[in-house]
């Protein structure tokens, strides 16, 4: 019996060293891969080619089909960030059984990403999408996408401009249904070229995506020939003719300056002609109608060609290459405001540090921290010495020590939990930059949020906007938990995002609002050497601290009221201005004096985020401003007065106020808020309309 026991023992003390030495192995071991929901299949193609500029939003076509049960999921991209770290954009779906649907997420690329991961996920089973390949830009080289109906018509074009601009640049062609619904879809491009393009089958969403786009800074040419009803169907008043009928011509003769000084294409050509819009002007002629025109659409450029520049006796001209050059399609695009967070910099560090700068954040003044260590320091030390000599029970000291020692590490945790809130703090900095003519707003907008305890948080935006994380790296930094998801559409939101106690973490939004509300009425002239006129708050709040700003020089109208009106009688003179000076805020609000970081409250921050801006967004740099990807004009020096006053024209004049609300509030039940958000205003004095004007020497060859 005994040995039998023994025996059994044994056995049992061998399993137990087994399950010890194979619990490591089991720990090991890789998690079981999850299955797929069934019948649901998944396609993503990257819009364009794949081709991107580091930082901007790409466009991947997603197309989800589901064979089997009913089920609903997220569509996600994943996207590798900073230091090794994975952004995932999603997208909620509902797929009915036997239902196919098609969706456009963006995925935010930061330099030298090479793809895109695509899947569909319940939760609890993901099916993934072949993976999709992505292709940076080289440095300084531009994208120009050639957008038809047949491949034919858009790769001879695109073959066209790679020969007139060379490895400068390169060209994507595209169907019009792969024009993307949001304008930072095409943030990529410098310009754009639609010929033979059904653009009345654009959705609503597609057509406001690349007028906006324009507004903001880019370039489109626009091609008429046989096909100009279906290409210009869908533009509504972008184009700067408005063809009214068509004809066949012998040879564009109109075409000759343009194409280098020689003859024109020979050939037959057929010629869409009409009137021009307000604020267009020809750049080429023939027997009185224009067949090359421009406008200024906000910030950017709308060209009309009323011929075929697919044309085969266009295309074999020898003055094309030339012609193309004339239109420089090849600038840089204006950048927009989330270009100027995107990547590690300036800029981004300092909102940052506005977002870091919240007074409950804040150390508590060293006096109290003296006199807390001081109070312990006598309490532990000579008063319980002393009581306990006095009750001669010194021997307690072993009990009494650690017990102050936790009774003050308590009241010092509580002084902290009371001293920081137990409110959640919203630290939001926004910029609001309205194109010229109000064409469009768009605005960039940082959140700080501070959370006293630990978990995760849902941060919705309750707008249309594209989220991404936030930090001193720039857009698509942040830490944020390995379980954030940056939602898109509708319902965008930061979602699952991880808090560790007391700890602020940062997230950016940035969408295309509408301008109305936010607009102050600029009725502002050019005369001889001055401007004049009024500016009127209609916004219907407070316009705080109006700045104009134009061609390096600043005059300051104070606050206006809603509904009050500001006279304006002033010659513009940027003496004060130095290539490598202080920027806006230092001027405004410290004399020049450069205090980055120093201090706090309103006026910092109003100082560091005009600081940011300036010589990039804000013409405060003693250089000229990019206006439709050209720069024009030449830099005003130290010491030297604005250009001649018919010079005015070539600067954007913009108009600069403070608000104390923000049109991308976060959706979170704070306890505290704080708001900076500049909004900067842009017109043109010059010009039958305040879009930029379409000055013709900036299209000479």
């Amino acid at each position: 019996m005994r040995g039998r026991r023994t025996g059994r023992g044994a056995a049992l003390a061998l399993a137990l060293a087994l399950a010890v030495l194979l619990l490591p192995a089991l720990a090991l071991r890789p998690p079981a891969a999850r299955a797929a929901p069934p019948g649901v299949r998944i396609q993503a193609t990257a819009s364009f080619g794949g081709n991107y500029r580091a930082g901007a939003w790409v466009p991947i076509a997603v197309e989800v089909a589901n064979d089997g049960p009913d089920v609903a999921g997220d569509v996600v991209l994943e996207v590798g960030g900073p230091a090794g770290s994975t952004n995932r954009f999603v997208q909620h779906l509902d797929l009915p059984t036997g239902s196919r649907k098609a969706l456009t997420l963006y995925a935010l690329a930061p330099s030298y990403t090479t793809g895109v991961k695509a899947s569909f996920s319940t939760g609890k089973d993901a099916v993934a999408a072949p993976p999709v390949a992505l292709r940076m830009l080289q440095q300084d080289q531009q994208l120009i996408g050639v957008v038809g109906d047949d491949a034919g018509t858009t790769g001879a074009i695109a073959a066209a401009l790679l020969a007139a601009y060379g490895s400068a640049v390169a060209t994507a062609a595209a169907t019009p249904a792969e024009l993307p619904d949001n304008p930072y879809g095409l943030d990529s491009f410098s310009a754009l070229v639609l010929d033979d393009a059904s653009t009345g089958k654009l959705d609503p969403d597609q057509r406001a995506a690349l007028a906006d786009w324009v507004a903001l800074g880019g370039r489109v040419a626009i091609a008429g020939g046989p096909s100009w009803r279906k290409t210009l169907e869908g533009l509504g008043d972008l184009p700067p003719v408005r063809p009214d009928d068509s004809r066949t011509v012998a040879g564009l003769t109109g075409l000759a300056a343009l194409g280098g000084g020689g003859a024109g294409p020979a050939g037959e050509f057929v010629v869409a002609g009409g009137a021009l819009v307000a604020g267009g002007a020809a750049l080429a002629s023939q027997d009185g109608a224009p067949v090359v025109a421009v406008r200024g659409w906000g910030q950017g450029t709308a060209t009309y060609l009323a011929f075929d520049p697919a044309a085969p006796t266009f295309l074999t001209w020898g003055g094309a290459p030339a012609f193309w050059r004339a239109l420089h399609l090849d600038a840089a695009p204006t950048p927009n405001l989330q270009q100027t967070f995107a990547l590690s910099g300036y800029g981004a560090a300092r909102v940052d540090g506005i977002l870091r700068d919240l007074p409950a954040l804040g150390l508590p003044p060293t006096w109290l921290l003296i006199l807390v260590m001081l109070a312990f320091i006598a309490v532990v030390g000579p008063v319980n010495y002393l009581v306990l000599r006095r009750l001669d029970r010194r021997e307690l000291g072993w009990v009494t020590i650690p017990v102050l020692t936790l009774l003050f590490a308590g009241a010092i945790y509580g002084v902290g939990a009371a001293t920081k809130g137990s409110d959640v703090t919203v630290n939001t900095v926004a910029v609001v930059r309205i194109a010229p003519g109000n064409r469009a707003a768009e605005a960039q907008t940082f959140y700080g949020v501070f959370t006293p305890a630990s978990g995760a948080r849902q941060l919705p935006v309750g707008h249309d906007a594209l989220v991404a994380g936030f930090g001193p790296n720039g857009v698509g930094d942040g830490d944020l938990g390995g379980d954030i998801r940056y939602v898109q559409g509708p319902d965008a939101a930061a979602r699952n995002a991880y808090f560790s106690q007391w700890t602020l973490r940062s997230v950016a939004a940035q969408a295309v609002v509408d301008p109305a509300p936010l607009t102050l009425r600029v009725e502002l002239r050019q005369q001889g050497s001055q401007v004049v006129g009024q500016i009127t708050n209609v916004s219907g709040r407070p316009a705080q601290d109006v700045v104009i700003l134009l061609g390096g020089a600043y005059t300051r109208l104070g606050d206006l009221a809603a509904g009050a009106s500001a006279p304006v009688s002033w010659t513009p003179s940027p003496s004060h201005v130095t290539l490598y000076g202080p920027g806006l805020g230092s001027t405004l609000y410290y004399g020049g004096g450069y205090r980055s970081g120093q201090g706090g409250g309103t006026v910092a921050h109003r100082a560091e985020l005009l600081d940011a801006l300036s010589g990039g967004v804000l013409g405060y740099s003693g250089q000229p401003v990019p206006v439709g990807g050209v720069v024009r004009g030449t830099p005003t020096l130290p010491g030297q007065a604005l250009p001649q006053a018919t010079h005015f024209a070539q600067y954007p004049l913009q108009v600069l106020y403070w608000t104390d609300d923000t049109p991308l509030p976060l959706q979170v039940d704070a306890g505290k808020e704080h708001v900076t958000t500049l909004l900067i205003q842009e017109t043109y004095l010059g010009g039958a309309t305040p879009d930029h004007p379409p000055v013709l020497t900036e299209l000479a060859p």
